[in-house]
């Protein structure tokens, strides 16, 4: 996994304080990527972009969800991606807003690639890290073969 791994942990303040943690600990990525968020821990069944942008406010962030179906994104997020509220929802995909009309920074499905088809290329140096990551994460499970 490359970015904010939320996998393993469960719940809404946990998560915006480890994607926090993250953003400070990678000063120097261009965006703030991540993935592993459930719908669940939500008390509206989704998060709102509101709560991402005071965690990570200098620079766009997109946290994928568990299933890889919709992405959490902050303002600058939305704004790079030209998202507004006018924006029509594309054939297959679903802009969600809250219950004032405004973007909750949730991109679905065909809606999300809005976003991620303007994330940042991965290097042979991403890979790297991320594999070294995940055979330590491997290694802490026992696997070691």
């Amino acid at each position: 996994m490359m970015g904010c791994n939320l996998d393993d942990i469960h719940g809404y303040q946990v998560y915006l304080d480890h994607i926090a943690n993250y953003a400070r600990e990678h000063p120097d990525d261009e965006w703030v990527l991540g993935s592993g968020w459930y719908g669940d821990v939500f008390t509206d069944g989704f998060p709102h972009r509101r709560d991402l942008d005071l965690v990570v406010s200098d620079r766009p962030a997109a946290i994928t969800s568990h299933d890889a179906h919709g992405n959490w994104v902050n303002i600058r997020a939305l704004e790079i991606a030209e998202i507004t509220r006018e924006t029509p929802e594309p054939d297959g995909g679903r802009i969600v807003k809250d219950t004032d009309g405004n973007l909750a920074g949730l991109p679905f499905v065909a809606a999300a690639e809005l976003v991620t088809g303007l994330l940042p290329s991965v290097t042979s140096e991403d890979l790297e890290w991320a594999l070294h990551d995940l055979q330590k994460y491997l290694h802490s499970l026992g696997i070691i073969g």
